[in-house]
């Protein structure tokens, strides 16, 4: 069975590695044409419910939808 591709997402964003994870989630977020943080972030709860987000996720997502929205 396949890993969902809203739960990689989640994992990417959590992980937050600019080298590693950046060009995924940029994929991810195109795949599943999110456009917005609130998208993310509802995402990312629904997989990892108890996480604290960190600053570096937060920065990483910005980033990321700033290049979705580029593209």
């Amino acid at each position: 069975m396949a890993t969902p591709a809203e739960h990689l997402l989640a994992m990417k964003v959590l992980a937050a590695r600019p080298v590693r994870d950046a060009d995924d989630a940029l994929i991810l977020l195109q795949h599943l044409n999110i456009r917005t943080t609130d998208a993310v972030w509802e995402i990312v709860g629904r997989y990892f419910t108890d996480t604290v987000i960190s600053d570096r996720s937060r920065l990483f997502v910005d980033d990321i939808l700033g290049r979705a929205i580029r593209v």
